[in-house]
Order: C-alpha cells, then sequence, then structure tokens
C-alpha cells in the first residue's frame, strides 16, 4: 500500500468513485470492513490529506485521493497529484531495508554475507 500526502482539515474525497476500478471484486472477511470504507473512515478521522493506493500484481485494487494539493487555492488533490516530499522518506527507508534484509537471511534465502546497497 502506498500512501502520499499529508494530514489537514479538509478532507474532500476525489478519486474512483468509492476507491475501487469497476472490476474489482469485493471479497472480505466476516466483520472487517470493506477496503475503501476502512481507509475513508481514517481519512475522516485524521483529516488526512493525499493518496492512498494499493496495488497487487501490477493491478490497481484501491485508488482514492483526500483533501486539498493547495488550500489557499482549493484544488483538490486526485490520483495523480505529485507530492513534494523531498528527503522525507530516507529514514523510513534506512529503518525497513535492514530489517527486510534480515528476514531474507533468517529462513536461509541470503547468507548474510551479500552487500546490500
Amino acid at each position: 500500500m502506498r500512501l502520499a500526502g499529508h494530514h489537514g482539515a479538509d478532507s474532500l474525497k476525489k478519486g474512483f468513485g468509492n476507491g475501487l476500478p469497476r472490476e474489482t471484486p469485493q471479497m472480505y472477511s466476516p466483520g472487517m470492513l470493506p477496503l475503501p470504507e476502512a481507509v475513508d473512515s481514517i481519512a475522516d478521522e485524521t483529516g488526512f490529506a493525499g493518496v492512498v493506493a494499493v496495488d497487487r500484481r501490477d493491478e490497481i485494487e484501491f485508488a482514492k485521493a483526500y483533501g486539498y494539493a493547495h488550500h489557499a487555492y482549493k484544488i483538490p488533490n486526485t490520483v495523480d497529484t505529485r507530492f513534494a516530499i523531498a528527503s522525507g522518506s530516507k529514514g523510513l527507508t534506512a529503518l525497513t531495508v535492514p530489517s527486510a534484509v534480515e528476514s531474507l537471511v533468517t529462513p536461509n534465502l541470503l547468507s548474510g554475507r551479500e552487500e546490500v546497497r
């Protein structure tokens, strides 16, 4: 799942209607909220502004934009909005890559001697 954007007071919803492309089947466990409802609920509660996209095997399973790209001009986000995150993801990458490598070494998928860059 990809998440892009920022939190804000406005929560204008735009995107694929319910967030699902028309041909996507809706299969959920009993008692589980459908993905669009769950994401809408969290976006509303937090005032999230940005884009949530879930891709599976090169297929878009869910994509929806929330809030404004530019608050002063009331320009809404779209699923194609580009966000200037600069170096904002470096810390996340530095945190997750070692964990991913460790999870590959543990089941012996890597020997632990490979160079990771």
